[in-house]
């Protein structure tokens, strides 16, 4: 009875990881160190790597009018924690020149520069966060300009990759049928 407990929750949770796979996604990989004031970013061993204080590329948006709309942005170097000065790093990211939020700090604020440019991040200096903006009042079907602003406050980061995709439709009806399904047989179990 355990055992086809365990194979129902497995089940499950193979199935709910089936549902977040989108049906259209445009995956850039972007790779730019950001910098304000520009030109203050340096590698694992100290050089001057540059960084730039606008970072702007563009995603394709195969979705129509209506349709959800998720832009994922995973960044290294956003610094955060209760020891960051001001907060931490609050760089904003815009959608079509549409403000929809700010990248996600990491958990704790380091004073270097350093960034490990490419994948990846530094322990103990930077980490990667990875950002979720809801943008579908925003895109346009074709190309959009995705834009983050480095927060001027004297911050470095590195915008590594971006996805614009549109979820499944109907996943949300899939998930709730796959649930209402399992509490079912938990209960015939039960009985």
């Amino acid at each position: 009875m355990m055992r086809r407990l365990l194979f129902c929750i497995l089940g499950a949770l193979i199935f709910v990881g089936l549902l977040a796979i989108p049906v259209a996604a445009d995956t850039v990989n972007v790779y730019t160190v950001g910098s304000s004031p520009p030109g203050n970013a340096l590698d694992p061993g100290g050089n001057n790597i540059g960084g730039i204080p606008v970072i702007t590329w563009q995603n394709f948006y195969d979705g129509n009018p209506g349709d959800s709309a998720v832009l994922s942005i995973l960044a290294e170097g956003v610094d955060g924690g209760p020891n960051a000065p001001g907060g931490g790093e609050f760089d904003e990211v815009f959608v079509n020149g549409n403000f929809v939020g700010d990248l996600t700090q990491q958990d704790f604020y380091s004073p270097a520069f350093n960034l490990q440019p490419g994948p990846g991040a530094l322990p103990g200096i930077t980490a990667e966060t990875w950002s979720f903006f809801d943008v579908a009042p925003f895109v346009n079907h074709g190309l959009n300009t995705i834009t983050v602003v480095v927060d001027p406050g004297n911050w470095v980061n590195e915008i590594e990759v971006a996805d614009l995709s549109v979820p499944e439709p109907g996943s949300f009806l899939l998930f709730g049928t796959g649930l209402a399904g399992l509490a079912a047989m938990i209960r015939r179990m039960r009985k």
